[in-house]
């Protein structure tokens, strides 16, 4: 899924790829999931966000 959003850590509005995993079992009446992989360049580039909750995109979506 990506989210778009502000960036605190840029300073600027921008987008990152967040992809959840489904933990949920055939028995699950609602689906269940963890987190997955960030894809942002900006962290990969300056180790700023080592984890998804770190991420203030993220962060804002999903309030």
């Amino acid at each position: 899924m990506i989210y778009s959003g502000f960036c605190e850590k840029q300073g600027k509005y921008y987008s990152i790829n967040f992809t959840q995993i489904n933990a949920s079992s055939l028995e699950d009446k609602s689906p269940e999931f963890i987190n997955g992989r960030l894809d942002c360049i900006y962290a990969g580039m300056t180790g700023c966000c080592t984890h998804p909750s770190q991420c203030s995109i993220i962060n804002q979506n999903q309030k």
